[in-house]
């Protein structure tokens, strides 16, 4: 029925839609225009269902361009389970949005036509051909929409790389260098983390892009700062021979590789000392220290394998001093293992300088441990002897 559903100007242009002469519409057909539809439109549950249900009763007979059916309100409601009311005001959602027009009879009920020997020859009812001829309009939205959403979404990896990058490379310039360059970018930081949104679809895109400039430029700063600091005001030394990849800022002494993994080889539970077992040891630990294989293979196309393994022994090593002195200033070993080989691959660490520092720390601590006397020892005083 019509009921109080008053004559506006979608129902005189949805009207005008016809389906081209001879093209037939199957169900199947106009069911994938009413999801796009759905989806581009951002219909809600409750409209979108009785889109579906109209669809659902096309019988693939076209009454001269127009796709025309004819449920009455009881069979909507019993499919759909709304109420009455909700369902007329569902109706009138479909055609203010030109989905659906409405062909009314004299009396406002919906029915159809036979002639003599049951043929339909006219219905009143609804119009399906505005939301077929609209199809190539919703497919292009969609279409739009997905650009945006894959725009939305490399920004916000960006950002989010970039965040994780300086919270990290601050925290290792904090820890190495003090904490005299921390206090000015830490600002810049917090005001950014102030404007980023939250991920989301509905995130407008233009601030984004903003936004992860910033953090790029913010990232850079903090680069060429830790560039600088690890390098005493420096570049790297590096002159290009063909020494094929290795540079002599990041070659490393095997007996500092000995002497700075203990927990390396606790954790491993055997020595490392050739290159296999330098390979060996990395393979079996990374899961443990919580590197993502898309990290790991990065460091290795950057680095090669025998020196991206040498990185994750030593990120291994320090997060474990970490954890074992109770600082717990390493959050995600296996993002610091990611930040660190990149600043290994781009020379602004000097892995073997990180390595021998590691393996004076273990020789200053020994020396400071109280020796532990045997029975064989000259000093070793008998359990029965009284001084």
């Amino acid at each position: 029925m019509r009921g109080n559903r008053s004559l506006t100007l979608a129902h005189v242009q949805n009207s005008q839609f016809r389906v081209e002469n001879g093209r037939g519409v199957s169900r199947k057909e106009l069911q994938q225009v009413a999801r796009e539809a759905a989806q581009a439109l951002d219909l809600s549950v409750s409209v979108r269902s009785v889109l579906n249900e109209l669809v659902a009763v096309w019988g693939e007979i076209d009454f001269n361009g127009k796709l025309i059916v004819w449920p009455s309100n009881n069979y909507l409601c019993d499919k759909t389970g709304l109420s009455e009311r909700t369902l007329r005001y569902c109706i009138n959602a479909l055609v203010q949005l030109g989905l659906i027009a409405p062909k009314d009879s004299a009396n406002g009920k919906r029915f159809s036509i036979r002639n003599k020997t049951g043929s339909l020859i006219d219905a009143f009812g609804f119009d399906l051909a505005p939301l077929y001829r609209r199809r190539d309009a919703f497919l292009a939205a969609l279409t739009e929409r997905d650009a945006i959403r894959a725009s939305l979404k490399r920004c916000f990896d960006r950002v989010t790389i970039c965040r994780r990058f300086v919270a990290e490379a601050l925290e290792t310039h904090r820890i190495k260098f003090g904490s005299t360059f921390i206090g000015r970018v830490t600002q810049d930081m917090l005001d950014l983390l102030k404007s980023t949104p939250r991920r989301s679809l509905n995130a407008p895109l233009a601030l984004l892009e903003s936004l992860s400039e910033r953090w790029l430029r913010l990232r850079q700063v903090i680069e060429d700062e830790l560039l600088k600091a690890g390098n005493g005001g420096k570049d790297c030394r590096q002159i290009e021979t063909d020494n094929g990849p290795e540079s002599t800022c990041n070659k490393v002494s095997e007996d500092d590789l000995e002497k700075s993994l203990p927990s390396v080889e606790a954790y491993f539970g055997s020595k490392v000392r050739t290159e296999s077992d330098i390979r060996t040891a990395a393979e079996y630990l990374r899961p443990t220290l919580g590197a993502h294989k898309s990290a790991w293979n990065e460091a290795v196309e950057a680095l090669g394998l025998t020196k991206a393994s040498i990185v994750l022994l030593w990120v291994f090593q320090v997060y474990d001093d970490d954890q074992a002195a109770g600082r717990k200033q390493i959050v995600n070993p296996g993002g610091y293992f990611r930040a660190m080989s990149r600043l290994v691959a781009e020379r602004k660490i000097n892995l073997s300088h990180e390595l021998h520092q590691l393996a004076i720390k273990r020789l200053a601590q020994h020396k400071e441990e109280p020796a532990i006397h045997t029975r064989n020892s000259p000093n070793f005083v008998g359990e029965n002897i009284i001084p």
